[in-house]
Formats: C-alpha cells, structure tokens, sequence
C-alpha cells in the first residue's frame, strides 16, 4: 500500500492586533447576457482524454442576465445537452439541466465561464462538479473564426456524427417498468436451464486498419479464451473469475491483470446480461427511448456508488444493441439464430481513443470445456516475469499524478481502480486524499468512510476524515474521529495534535493543554509542541508557565520568527514591554514582511513612551502592508499627540478617518487635538461623530462639553455634563458645580 502524506493541521497562532474592518467592493457587471449571445466553438482538456476535445456551446438570452441553450459534446460520442445559465459579475455559470443525445453520464456540476471583456471574443473557464475541475475549456465566438478554422470545425464535426452515429433520447411511458422489461428479455433468450454452458465462435478483428483472424471460447460462468493470429504468432488471452492474463509474443512477456468481478468477459454471449447487473449491485434508476440510427431502443441506465452503465435494448426483439460503460461503446449487430440462441455476428468497440471491431462468421456451442484452456499454458509458466494488477496500475499512476500535485488526474485514476476493484480500502483512502487536496471536503469524508466500512481498523484514514470535518468545521464530529485514532493507537502523534488544535479551536485550553503535554512526552525534541502548548497556556493567562515552554522551544533550537513574536506577546501581556520590545524587534528582523510583527513592535515602543522609535516601527509595518490602513494612521497619530505635536497628529488621525469614517476612537483623539490647538468648532463636531457611532461614552460627553464652554455655549456644555453625569462619570460633578448650576436650575 502506497505510504501516505503525513497531514496536520494547520499550527496556532497569537496576534496582538487584528483588522478592525475589512473592505468590500461590489462590482457591477458591465456585460450582459447579450454579449454570449450565439454559438461558441473551441476545445476543451478532460481528465479522461488524452488530446483536446472538441465542443460548441449554444446560447440564446432569455433576460438581462439569464441564458438558455446547448452543450454539442462532438468528441464525446456526439453527445448534447440542455443547458440553463446565469451572468454574474462578468461570470457565466452554466448548469446542464437534460441528456438530449449521445451517451449517458452524470449531469451534475458546473460550468464556469469568464468573457475576455477587451475583446469579447472568448470564453475560457472550467467544468467543476462535486469532485473536482475535471475539464479546462476555452471557446471562441463562431463570427470571429477564421474560415479556415470554422470549416475545420465542420468537417470534424461531420466525422464524429459518422464514428458515433446519432443516439437521441425521449421519455418513455409512465407505466413501463425495468421488471417488465427484464422478464421479456430473459423470456426470449435466457431460459432458467441453459441450453450450452460454452460458446466457441472464429472471425476476424479490425485493429488499426488491420485484419486479424480469431478464435474464442466463452462459457456461461464468465470465464475466456481468445487467439489472435498477429505476424504469425498467436496472441493468447484468458480470463477466470477476476483473473485475466495476456501473452504478447512479439514482446515475449505474459501480463497478468486483476478486472472487477462486476464486469462480464468480452465475447459472454451467454449471460444474462441485465441480471448480472442486479447480482453485482448495480441499481436500474432511469428508463428512456433511445432512437439509433439503426433501430429504437430501451436505454436503461444502472448505477453502483460513482459507477453509471448504459444498456439498450431494441423494443422489437429486445436484444442488447448497445453497451455504455467506462468511456466506451460497444454496438452489437449482424444478429442470426444459432443452436445457443441470437447471437450478434458484429461487435463494434469505440472509446474516445480507439476503435477496434469483431466479426465472427463461425459458432459452435457445447455443454461442456476443459477448463485448464482459460488457464496460462505450462510452457508459459517460465515467462511469468511481471505481474501486473489492472487496477492496481491506475492506482500507482494516481499517486504518481498525486505527488506531481496533478489531484484532477490522480482522482481519475483512483476512481478507475475502485471500479475495477470496489472492495480495496486504500484505494477509497488515496482517493480520498486527493479530494481532500482540491477541498471537495464532503468528497474525501465519503471515501474515508467507504475505507473504514472496507478496514475498521484504518487509523490513517480516521485521522484523515478527522481532518476534513475540521476544514467543514464540523469540530465536535472531527474530535470524535481524532479520539478513534487514539483509541486505536494510543501514541498516534497525529491524531493527538489534531485533536489538541482542535479542542484549541474550541476554546477548550485545558484539554488541548493537557494534548500538548502528551505530545511533548511522546517526542520531545519536537519544539513545535513546546511552542504550541505555551500559546495554550497564554490563553488560559498561566503567562509564567507559557515563558517556561517558549525558553524551552528556544533552547532547542527553534529560531522560528513567529515563536519570539509569541513570547514577545506574553510579555507584554504581563506588562514586561522592554522584553516584548526585544523579542518583536529580534522576530521582525527575521522576517521583515509580516506587518503585524512591526505594529507589535511599534506598540511595545509606545507603552515605553519610545514614540519616534514607535511611529519608526508603525512606518514599517505600514511598507509592508496595505498602506491606507486606518488603524497603523491612528497609531501613528498616537505618537505625535503624546509628544505634542497635535498638528501632525491630526494629520494622522484624518487619514485613518478617510478609510474607516466609523471608527469613534480616530474621531476622539483628532477632537482631543483639535482641543490643545484651541480649534474647538472643530472638535465639537468630531466629538459629535464619535457620539453618533458609540452613544454611551460618558466621557466624550464630557469633552465635549468642555469645548462648548470654551466658546462662551454655557447652556449646550452643561448640557452635555448632565448627560455625562447621568451616565456615571464623577468628574461631570465639579464641571457641574463649577459651571452649571444657574443654568440648570433654570
């Protein structure tokens, strides 16, 4: 089994300052639903193709900026559908509502389009659906191809109508039901005693433009044989249960393969072929008429977990015509009577990549074979030299695609090695870590917990689905993972540390305490544990005991930025600012482009009084940020009130009022500038600002009084001292008494 990625979450983190506010902008569309009116044509890349894929998209407005019209999936079997779309923000996003033609597939997901607003000419966006992006899409208005292209266009769409044919669906009669259907089917060519147990059939297979003879001998039971002539030598192929093998004589090597019991050999004739669907867990959930180009059919579409197949059945004869599954499909014609039964002489195999056709004009049919026939011939024994597991070969290409951070491909790749094998826990686990990495959270949990109904004892996989709970924070589910884990193992150093950050994330310090000092018991060397459990303690104001762990982390070696910032934190939290002081200026030095480690530094300055060193500090954090932040203007203005340079000040202050006019503070301290340069017209009306946004600051009220005393306005003042002292503030008394009486009295 693949050796999984070690996963944590994401480590802890202290600030002494945080964004008061923060921006947002609403954008109005300059595009309308008119400027996608028309048909598009362009290419689109698919996780399961291996060139671009032709496709044309329809569109028609039906408001301001709703659409309708059609996807033309020409590459993909000649496939179309519905489609319904909204414009939003110079985004289209469209949504497939109906399977007009084509072939079968889930309709669910979305597309996302942006307009090339310079021009508006292309579309480029993606196909996202419950799992993943799975298709990258890049369109052009028709009207501004070349002709040269759109005739390219053309003609390629012409040769896929011919390759795929044409396959439309409608609905069928409320009344027809998939048991009716069923027994018709198995009336007319699958008696409950079977008349031969053994198919053997010869003809000729096109592969390539090339004619080869075949033989073939296939029994009831699902096992199978096959010959064909290639340059002289026979190539030998032969399957029994879930085992198939090939020998390839030009290349001198014998393959084995492991294929899904679920899926019937190639030539079993002899199968009941919508039975064996049921017997294998796949469900019938959708019934339709399907009109071929050859006749009019039944499509009936099973379904097991992700798995879609789709079987149509003439409606005349009820024989199986067509077969959908795994991004192939499989015509049958030529039928004629044999002694075993209709048998279709023609098989026609057409996948997106290949296309290979069978035509058999020999059969034979016996009730019994020697069965060593299905097996590898002793005298290739000794060949035996690479065994090869089918869907254990998807599965390494998706951890390949997995470390090379190709997570769209390594998803396909997993899915296809889960149909093959269905039962294999870590291939559900592999998936799941993909999905986990393209944040399809609810994806992951789904296959972590088909890996846990496949292996209970899964640790990984527990620990994982822990993980995926918290990024949904879904936190008190993700705790009861994460103590499984720990239960199972009870040193499992992962499962402890998410739990600890997860009971932390919960504000539950003491159980995440109590987490950090397990894990500093299992590994400690590890200083991150150190680091973590003295924020742990700071939450909790056990400040003494949090230095201990930070000195600790420090005397191990860790040099980390973020830990001096931590410490710097908690001193400063027990008032020791000169401490602080060279704890964020050492952090800051380290790494000069986090703001918030410069603004710590700065306010460690001004509660030392340090204020040129402090604005010095502001100005830095101010470089590296957003340089309109409101709050690093006020504290710069800060410094420049406590040294008395209020003109400066105010300065400051305005510019942090221009970004956040709601901030009472900016408002309060420029008035209090405005007050020691005897502008007091203008602080009354930012005292008056600040009362509107925070009405019951007792002492505002007071300094505003002030100022209108100091303009002669004795009857406002007191006014406002009454109010002051109706909100409890004593010093509103001695104003009141000094200034007011007579005015209050009247």
């Amino acid at each position: 089994m693949w050796s999984n990625i070690n996963v944590k979450l994401k480590g802890l983190f202290i600030l002494l300052y945080l964004p008061l506010c923060t921006f947002s902008q609403n954008i109005n569309s300059a595009l309308t639903a008119d400027d996608f009116h028309g048909e598009w044509y362009g290419y689109y890349d698919m996780e399961n193709s291996t060139d671009p894929m032709l496709t044309v998209l329809v569109l028609r407005k039906v408001a301001h900026n709703k659409v309708k019209g059609a996807f033309i999936w020409s590459d993909y079997f000649n496939s179309k559908t519905l489609i319904e779309g909204e414009l939003k923000n110079d985004t289209l996003t469209l949504r497939e509502t109906k399977l007009l033609q084509g072939y079968e597939r889930d309709l669910s997901g979305k597309y996302v389009f942006t307009l090339d607003n310079s021009s508006k000419k292309r579309l480029t966006g993606s196909f996202i659906n419950a799992r993943v992006s799975t298709a990258k899409l890049s369109l052009t208005l028709k009207k501004e191809l070349p002709e040269s292209k759109a005739s390219a266009f053309k003609q390629k769409i012409f040769d896929n109508i011919q390759r795929y044919g044409t396959t439309t669906f409608s609905p069928v009669s409320e009344t027809l039901r998939f048991e009716d259907i069923h027994k018709k089917y198995k009336e007319l060519y699958f008696p409950d005693t079977p008349r031969y147990k053994v198919l053997e059939a010869s003809g000729s297979t096109f592969i390539k433009d090339m004619k080869l003879p075949i033989s073939l001998v296939a029994t009831n039971d699902n096992r199978q044989f096959v010959k064909i002539k290639y340059q002289g030598q026979d190539v030998l192929l032969g399957r029994v249960g879930s085992e198939e093998w090939k020998y390839e004589p030009i290349k001198g090597e014998l393959l084995e393969y492991e294929v899904a019991l679920s899926e019937l050999s190639t030539f079993n004739y002899l199968q009941n072929q919508l039975a064996w669907q049921l017997k294998n867990g796949f469900t019938c959930i959708k019934i339709e008429n399907a009109h071929m180009d050859s006749s009019d059919c039944y499509k009936l579409v099973f379904q097991k977990e992700d798995t879609i197949k789709a079987l149509y059945l003439d409606k005349n004869t009820f024989q199986l015509r067509r077969k959908d599954h795994n991004y192939k499909m499989i015509l049958y014609s030529g039928f004629q009577e044999t002694p075993g039964g209709t048998i279709p002489f023609r098989k026609q195999e057409i996948g997106l990549n290949a296309h290979n056709l069978i035509i058999l004009n020999h059969f034979d049919f016996k009730p019994e074979v020697d069965t060593t026939l299905f097996k590898i011939p002793g005298h290739l024994q000794h060949k035996r030299h690479r065994i090869v597991s089918e869907s254990e070969v998807h599965n390494e290409k998706g951890i390949q695609h997995y470390e090379n951070q190709k997570f769209e491909k390594a998803i396909s790749e997993f899915t296809q090695a889960i149909r093959i094998q269905p039962e294999a826990a870590n291939y559900y686990l592999n998936r799941g870590m993909a999905k986990y990495e393209v944040k399809d959270y609810y994806g992951a949990i789904s296959d972590y917990t088909q890996c846990l109904e496949r292996n209970p004892l899964e640790a990984d996989a527990l620990n994982r689905r822990g993980l995926a709970k918290y990024q949904l924070k879904d936190l008190e589910n993700a705790l009861v993972d994460f103590s499984k884990v720990i239960a199972l193992d009870s040193n499992h150093i992962d499962g402890i540390t998410n739990r600890a950050y997860t009971h932390f994330e919960m504000k539950e310090y003491e159980k995440a305490n109590h987490d950090f000092s397990r894990l500093i018991v299992l590994d400690s060397n590890n200083t991150q544990f150190y680091v973590d459990k003295a924020v742990t303690l700071a939450e909790l104001a056990q400040y003494e005991e949090a230095l201990t762990y930070y000195n600790q982390a420090i005397e191990l070696g860790n040099e980390d930025s973020d830990l001096y910032n931590y410490r710097g934190v908690t001193y400063y939290a027990l008032g020791n600012f000169a401490l602080a002081q060279q704890d964020f200026a050492y952090a800051f030095s380290k790494d000069s482009s986090d703001y918030i480690k410069a603004q710590n530094l700065g306010d460690a300055l001004f509660e030392l009084k340090k204020y040129e060193a402090a604005k010095e500090a502001y100005t830095q954090a101010m470089n590296v940020t957003n340089p309109q932040s409101g709050k690093l203007h006020y504290t710069i203005g800060l410094c420049h009130y406590y040294q008395e340079d209020y003109a400066m000040g105010i300065r400051y202050f305005s510019q942090a009022i221009e970004q956040n006019p709601r901030e009472a503070s900016y408002f309060d301290y420029r008035a209090r500038s405005y007050m020691n340069l005897s502008q007091y017209t203008e602080a009354i009306e930012d005292y008056s600002s600040s009362i509107n946004f925070h009405p019951n600051d007792a002492q505002i009220y007071l300094e505003r009084g002030t100022a209108k005393i100091a303009l002669h306005n004795k009857h406002d003042g007191c006014r406002d001292f009454k109010k002051a002292q109706e909100m409890g503030n004593e010093e509103a008394d001695k104003m009141i008494e000094e200034y007011c009486n007579y005015y209050l009295d009247e």
